[in-house]
């Protein structure tokens, strides 16, 4: 197949994603009673408005403003629960990160400037970096890449610049700081400024990436790279595209325990980002295979991961029909 015949089967299979998800929507902009939390809803605005609905983009930040939304910009299921996805929960502001991108990018204001101004609190000066929880949080602050890029991102659409270069260059500093660069790569950096290698073996799959292992969550070390991309092609400044490159090269050690792994979904946008900023022909490349895996790893509905709970389907059936839009798009 040429380039262009795989962009058209991505955009087909994010599409068929798109019907599924959007067969569920109701009037009133909910998904239903099999849907009340806020991870059913926080990355389907952004995708209905990537793919020329904003109809029910709109109906669904409603929804959100209406439900979720507290006085102080958090997004919450309840007063008590964020979500109640027990690992999403754990990064606050990767989920109110894309509501305040979303909200900006269709012109809800409304959405993304109170939720953008409590996510600024989570950018700690002392460490220059987004922490995991906000500074308001009692836990002592790490910094969580994750979250840094994400935050970054969210950043950059707002409009703050200088915390959007802060975010990236917090994430060169993860780069820099790795104690076994070749092999692992830890994810928190904390209050003593070295990253943490530290921590209950159970909880490894959130604070490391090995690359000769299989089941990773891969897409932390694709985020950062479409952030940098992204910082580059804003500034023209190859700090940031050194740093993105970098990332790319632990990614390339990691390609054959991850190309047929749905997790490495952010690897295969970071690395098409890498490669319209650069002509980046092993970024390319490495793009399209993920891309190619994930197509075939769609069900006959549209859905991806149809096995697992019903928010987690339609987040995962979300999230992939994104980035293959977003790789397609791209030149």
């Amino acid at each position: 197949m040429t380039t262009a015949e795989y962009k058209t089967a991505w955009r087909g299979a994010a599409l068929r994603a798109v019907d599924w998800l959007d067969a569920h929507i109701g009037p009133d902009g909910s998904l239903g009673e099999g849907c009340s939390d806020l991870s059913c809803y926080y990355k389907l605005p952004y995708l209905m408005q990537l793919t020329g609905r904003p109809e029910r983009a709109h109906r669904m930040l409603d929804w959100i403003r209406a439900r979720f939304l507290r006085p102080d910009g958090d997004l919450r299921t309840s007063d008590s629960i964020k979500t109640a996805d027990s690992v999403l929960a754990l990064y606050p502001g990767y989920i109110d990160g894309w509501i305040a991108i979303t909200g900006h990018r269709i012109g809800r204001f409304d959405l993304s400037f109170p939720v953008w101004n409590r996510l600024r609190s989570f950018w700690n000066s002392e460490l220059d970096g987004f922490t995991l929880q906000s500074a308001s949080d009692p836990n002592d602050a790490t910094v969580e890449i994750l979250t840094c890029a994400h935050l970054g991102l969210a950043a950059l659409y707002l409009g703050d610049l200088a915390l959007a270069l802060g975010a990236g260059r917090a994430l060169g500093r993860f780069l820099d700081r790795q104690p076994s660069p070749q092999a692992r790569f830890y994810l928190r950096i904390a209050g003593s400024g070295k990253v943490q290698t530290d921590f209950p073996a159970e909880a490894a799959g959130l604070h490391l990436i090995a690359a000769d292992q299989p089941g990773q969550a891969w897409f932390f070390i694709g985020y950062p790279i479409a952030l940098l991309a992204r910082l580059y092609r804003a500034t023209g400044e190859t700090e940031y595209l050194a740093i993105a490159q970098g990332y790319f090269a632990f990614v390339e050690r990691c390609a054959p325990c991850m190309l047929t792994e749905h997790f490495a979904h952010k690897v295969a946008w970071g690395a098409a980002e890498l490669a319209y900023a650069t002509h980046d022909e092993a970024a390319h490349r490495l793009s399209a295979e993920i891309a190619r895996h994930l197509v075939a790893a769609q069900n006959s509905d549209g859905t991806w991961m149809a096995d697992q709970p019903m928010h987690t389907r339609v987040d995962q059936s979300a999230e992939v029909a994104i980035w293959l839009l977003e790789i397609a798009g791209l030149g």
